[in-house]
């Protein structure tokens, strides 16, 4: 009877620590999205990073029934947007929209603020980014071999990357090492920020990303020399790539979508469908291929995609090493 009567009074508080827990369950698998998702775009307005996650953005905003709002935080070679990301809630509402310089920083910045490997999860890789080396439309220069022949003969060469730790200051970087020549590199928060300068000359040329640059090319704003990739893009079929050109340098860069590390699955595997879908849309599939971008299919998972750029980075850091570049 003692035993009847205990088991009476904990009885009732089995019952609701069974009810808390059904509610708690109910709300917490609540659909995803209910509110905005912001992505993060490491680049500043205007440049072609920017422009791609603003396409992406709009589509993707009537799919998931939510507004997607671009923010743009530059600087650090994007360093510093990956790190409001990495410090983020792992919910989905905050998607980082970054390049391949996402891997790189952290291997120049000891204090770049993210570790790509224990703070994020990879959703997709949108495109890769071949790049091009450019000059101002009436300059003097028309191939690497002229840049080259100009730095031989004395003359100061500087050029414009959009930051430290970016493919473009590697290839920048490896332009210098094999042409035996003085390039000063002059890092910029982005490709759009970086025209000036380069219409100006004060800067001797820049290397920017293809989806940036080519509308500028198309438009006479600046003048190309050469491509990044083992082949010439078609948007510009008269233009070498840097291999052709004497430089044993063909690697290039990416768009890609993050999330921090311990998102739900569900969520990521929400948002890599949506990404899809928007991506294979004729508009925005024309957009990137007629952007000099290369089109990614949906083959790759996420969990590929988090593979695939964590190999790179190791690839990076040897890059890095061999052509001595640091954060200075």
């Amino acid at each position: 009877m003692h035993k009847f009567e205990s088991f009476k009074k904990i009885c009732p508080w089995l019952i609701m620590a069974a009810q808390i827990l059904f509610f708690n369950t109910v709300f917490s698998a609540e659909p995803y999205p209910v509110k905005p998702i912001s992505f993060i775009v490491t680049s500043s307005p205007g440049g072609g990073t920017d422009a791609m996650a603003r396409l992406l953005a709009e589509s993707m905003s009537h799919d998931l029934g939510q507004s997607i709002v671009v923010e743009n935080i530059p600087g650090a070679g994007g360093a510093i947007g990956a790190g409001v990301v990495a410090r983020s809630k792992p919910d989905g509402y905050k998607v980082l929209f970054t390049t391949g310089g996402f891997v790189i920083a952290p291997l120049l910045l000891p204090n770049a603020g993210y570790d790509p490997l224990k703070q994020f999860s990879g959703i997709r890789q949108i495109a890769t980014v071949p790049l091009v080396i450019v000059v101002k439309s009436e300059s003097s220069l028309n191939s690497i071999s002229d840049l080259i022949s100009f730095a031989k003969r004395g003359n100061a060469i500087s050029y414009a990357s959009f930051g430290v730790g970016t493919p473009s200051h590697i290839a920048g970087e490896a332009m210098k090492k094999h042409s035996k020549v003085e390039f000063t590199h002059i890092p910029y928060a982005g490709s759009s920020k970086a025209l000036p300068d380069i219409q100006s000359e004060r800067v001797t040329f820049g290397i920017l990303d293809a989806s940036f640059a080519i509308p500028m090319i198309q438009q006479g704003a600046l003048k190309p020399l050469a491509v990044t990739g083992q082949h010439r893009l078609h948007s510009l079929p008269n233009v070498p790539t840097l291999i052709e050109s004497g430089i044993p340098f063909d690697l290039v860069g990416w768009y890609g979508v993050f999330v921090a590390k311990g998102t739900n699955p569900e969520i990521i595997n929400k948002l890599h469908s949506a990404f899809d879908r928007a991506i294979a849309k004729p508009a925005i599939a024309h957009y990137i291929k007629s952007s000099g971008l290369v089109y990614v299919d949906s083959s790759m998972s996420s969990d590929q995609w988090t593979k695939k750029y964590l190999a790179e980075m190791r690839q990076w850091e040897g890059l890095i090493k061999e052509l001595n570049i640091s954060k200075d």
